[in-house]
């Protein structure tokens, strides 16, 4: 599963220290298969980033279409009690457009020890993001980044992400 979550100081002033997490959480192995699929939210193998603007900005662009992927690696930090790289791969969904055409986007997140020999375990997940999903979750991300530019329109967030795009591919 997949999870944008916005966190805010409790005033709700619009500060430094509000900010989005990304979350990707394993499904929980159930031994009643008719059972609704549940998460391991908190659990040893979930990826939990917290996001800078600047990546934020980078996601919001994938999921409203701007820029066609993204990759975020190499980000060191610690998971649990070891070292580890934290990497997002954000691009077309290929299954996606052999079956009906549509655009929709695969998310692949992992965990990667930065020493094999003490951890040799990596987790690595791929979630596909229907094209409407890609799209709800890009508005919430231009919502974000709305509140923490007060003083700068939707649009104008818009035209600089365009911009910002463009001139990459110089």
């Amino acid at each position: 599963a997949l999870e944008l979550q916005f966190c805010a100081n409790s005033a709700l002033e619009r500060d430094d220290d509000s900010h989005i997490f990304l979350i990707i959480a394993p499904i929980i192995d159930s031994v009643d298969k008719g059972r609704n699929t549940s998460y391991d939210w908190l659990g040893p193998k979930t990826l939990s980033m917290k996001l800078k603007d600047e990546e934020v900005m980078m996601i919001a662009s994938v999921f409203l279409r701007i820029c066609d992927s993204l990759k975020m690696d190499g980000r060191k930090t610690k998971h649990r009690s070891f070292a580890a790289y934290k990497n997002i791969h954000i691009f077309r969904n290929p299954d996606s457009l052999k079956q009906n055409h549509q655009d929709d986007l695969l998310v692949k997140g992992g965990i990667y020890p930065v020493d094999p020999k003490l951890v040799s375990e990596k987790f690595e997940y791929m979630i596909p993001v229907p094209l409407m999903t890609a799209t709800r979750l890009g508005l919430f991300l231009l919502g974000y980044l709305t509140y923490k530019t007060p003083y700068v329109s939707s649009e104008s967030l818009i035209t600089s992400l365009r911009l910002a795009h463009a001139s990459t591919l110089r």
